[in-house]
């Protein structure tokens, strides 16, 4: 359950989440949270949200974003956003932790994505299958072409569902 307040650690890497406003706080309007990076955090794999747009300010520290072809470095109270559709990843480069305040319009079912993620910590194949699929219009991989992704899935449907009833 999503609330306003709620942490979520990712077991993993470390990064933490904090809901500051929630989709049922704003009518679905927004999310808004503060996201923590630890230090030499690696480069996620590039992904796009293709209903919504996202805007961040640097709290504390450095972000590196990569937004398409191009790498630019963000650092205390700088501001970015990134449009819908619009293949992106980030990480904290250096040692120290990063901070950021992060907003994401419209809300939609992001921050259940985030229990969910978060609570796999490092997920498995099947587990990043299930939940690329499950979330699909909230987020998406930038490779493989959703369409490959759709194939990959109705093949392993059958385990997915049977981890789900073990």
């Amino acid at each position: 359950m999503v609330y306003k307040g709620k942490k979520l650690t990712n077991s993993y890497s470390g990064q933490q989440l904090v809901f500051l406003r929630t989709a049922a706080e704003t009518n679905g309007s927004m999310l808004e949270m503060e996201m923590t990076l630890m230090g030499n955090s690696p480069e996620p794999p590039l992904h796009y949200h293709p209903l919504q747009s996202e805007e961040f300010r640097i709290l504390t520290g450095k972000l590196t974003v990569r937004m398409g072809d191009n790498v630019r470095e963000y650092g205390k109270g700088q501001y970015f956003a990134i449009p819908s559709r619009t293949p992106h990843s980030m990480w904290n480069a250096g040692a120290e932790a990063v901070v950021v305040n992060w907003k994401v319009q419209p809300a939609l079912e992001t921050a259940e994505f985030f229990e969910q993620a978060y609570n796999l910590g490092k997920p498995g194949l099947i587990d990043k299958i299930a939940l690329a699929r499950k979330y699909a219009h909230v987020f998406r991989l930038s490779k493989p072409h959703p369409v490959m992704l759709w194939l990959l899935y109705i093949l392993v449907y059958p385990m997915i569902w049977l981890k789900k009833k073990c």
